[in-house]
């Protein structure tokens, strides 16, 4: 699939869950509309049917900016919007040189819908990982943005 000037693998997996999760992935909740990327996550029968992109494209340093048109506050306690950056395997190991933003019902945090992690180059290093909260009101449809991250190699 091709999105935003980017070739985007589609995951696609319904015999048996499987992480993230664990859900059942299907490429038909997958769709590039009007220039959007539209993900879409429903519970059927066998459980959650989810979406997920991914790239192999190296993306480097600069704005990274996710505009999300839903109801934020409005997500099932069970459902998750993960967006992720990991490295390419010549830049460092999984869990390492990745920001991680969730937006979800967290127990561990009832008071956030948002949580910010930053996974260091180095397993010794110490992650960070912040929870923000989102005052419980209800928006117009399409209005909901993410912050815009600016990554540089020494500041985020």
């Amino acid at each position: 699939m091709r999105f935003s000037g980017f070739d985007w693998q589609v995951k696609h997996h319904i015999d048996h869950p499987c992480g993230p999760g664990p859900n059942l992935w299907h490429r038909e909740h997958v769709k590039v509309v009007d220039d959007c990327l539209r993900l879409r996550i429903a519970r059927r029968s066998r459980g959650w049917h989810c979406a997920e992109v991914e790239t192999h494209q190296r993306l480097g340093f600069g704005l990274y900016q996710f505009k999300v048109n839903a109801l934020l506050n409005d997500f099932d306690q069970h459902a998750v919007l993960g967006l992720f950056t990991y490295p390419t395997p010549d830049v460092g190991d999984d869990g390492s040189n990745e920001i991680d933003i969730e937006i979800a019902q967290f127990p561990h945090l009832p008071n956030s819908r948002l949580v910010f992690g930053v996974f260091p180059a180095s397993h010794t290093m110490t992650r960070s990982e912040r929870g923000f909260t989102r005052r419980r009101r209800r928006v117009k449809p399409y209005t909901n943005h993410l912050p815009q991250l600016y990554r540089t190699p020494a500041s985020l």
